[in-house]
């Protein structure tokens, strides 16, 4: 079974993960503090804290703007539902902009036709490892006074006109999930262009102890979930995990692990460091990949674009596909192949139909049919050559 994506690990982690919780907590403090100069270097950034997860940033950002119960927030329907009600939780109204249609990203024309005189901020998010045109967004939004935030969770490295994402806004989040392009087992970053609310929010991060056992449990279901996707059973969990019972217990499960907060521990920030360092390595290895899928797949199959002046990661790789093909069809007949295309949500979602207020067709769109291929260190170009063509092949049966 090829599988759809895993957690990004590196030779000798466990030893590394071992050493960092025996190095005593002073060194793990002093490996926090080493990671947020090491990615402010990389990003090009000045100030970055380290927090306990993206979720976590977001909601640390959004609190800093000083904003008043029923400010508005406009962010893309095509994104992480999840983050809708940190927005709520904050008291502030959450507006969805619809997308792109080639990008997935949030239209920087539907941004501006969503904003009113409560509008405040906009979260602009960087879908799958493509940039959005960030500099659009950002040129609305000053020209109003609103601030913008980027959501940076999928784009560590990704660039836009030469400059890394995250760099652009008023503030920036990422986040460092098992599956990410830097996993720290958790955890996240915030990037503040304003040193003083930076420093503020440090202290708020620091106040929230750090938690070892947590980190080793996630490091352990990760192994697990490593060992699961390579046995023979791999194929019978896919097809049980994509009916509903089983989708309603997967996201129980991941609600569960997700239930608590915790800091940022110098375990994460030892095992960051070194991810940080070899993110080019690995995400040369899996442009290779991506380069295969680009060759086979015809553009006009609706492979996510880059917009021009960008350069893009494989966090994902994300293919719409006819609107006259089942993508419930073509995710078991890619299975029945062996290969593991997930499940619908396990994409993101479309937070419109959710909210529901300003329809956002492409949204919805592309939630119906967009596909996950699979995209992973590791991934070969035999593989990506054989995925490729299975796709093309489940389209046509389902035509």
């Amino acid at each position: 079974m090829i599988r759809r994506r895993c957690a990004r690990f590196y030779p000798g982690e466990s030893a590394d993960i071992l050493k960092f919780v025996f190095a005593g907590s002073g060194r793990r403090k002093e490996h926090v503090r080493l990671f947020e100069r090491s990615l402010a270097d990389f990003l090009g950034a000045e100030n970055v804290v380290a927090v306990s997860s993206g979720r976590e940033a977001m909601r640390l950002i959004l609190s800093s703007l000083q904003l008043e119960a029923g400010d508005e927030v406009v962010l893309p329907a095509y994104t992480l539902k999840d983050l809708v009600p940190i927005i709520k939780g904050l008291g502030l109204v959450p507006v969805f902009a619809d997308c792109e249609p080639s990008s997935f990203n949030i239209s920087p024309d539907s941004f501006r036709e969503r904003i009113s005189p409560s509008t405040k901020a906009v979260i602009a998010a960087h879908m799958f490892g493509v940039p959005c045109r960030i500099k659009e967004v950002c040129g609305i939004a000053r020209s109003e006074g609103i601030k913008v935030i980027e959501d940076c969770a999928h784009t560590m490295g990704a660039e836009y006109e030469g400059r890394k994402t995250g760099t652009f806004g008023d503030g920036a989040f990422f986040s460092f999930e098992l599956s990410k392009p830097v996993n720290a087992l958790g955890g996240g970053a915030i990037v503040l262009k304003d040193p003083a609310v930076s420093c503020s929010l440090r202290e708020r991060a620091a106040s929230r102890s750090a938690h070892i056992g947590r980190v080793l449990s996630k490091a352990i279901f990760a192994s697990f979930q490593e060992s699961v996707s390579r046995s023979p059973f791999f194929p019978v969990l896919t097809a049980f995990f994509t009916s509903e019972r089983g989708r309603r217990l997967y996201w129980k499960i991941q609600a569960r692990r997700r239930s608590r907060s915790f800091g940022f521990d110098g375990v994460q920030a030892g095992i960051a460091l070194k991810q940080l360092e070899a993110l080019g390595r690995r995400e040369e290895a899996r442009a290779l990949a991506a380069r295969r899928y680009d060759s086979i797949i015809p553009p006009a199959a609706g492979v996510q674009r880059v917009p021009p002046g960008a350069s893009r990661n494989y966090y994902f790789y994300v293919v719409t596909l006819p609107g006259e093909v089942s993508a419930a069809e073509v995710r078991d007949s890619l299975r029945r192949k062996g290969i593991d295309s997930g499940i619908g949500e396990e994409i993101t979602d479309d937070c419109a139909a959710l909210w529901p207020g300003r329809p956002c067709p492409c949204a919805s769109s592309l939630f119906r049919r967009n596909i996950q291929l699979p995209m992973y260190d590791g991934l070969s170009e035999e593989q990506a050559e054989r995925i490729a063509y299975a796709l093309l092949g489940a389209v046509r049966e389902g035509r």
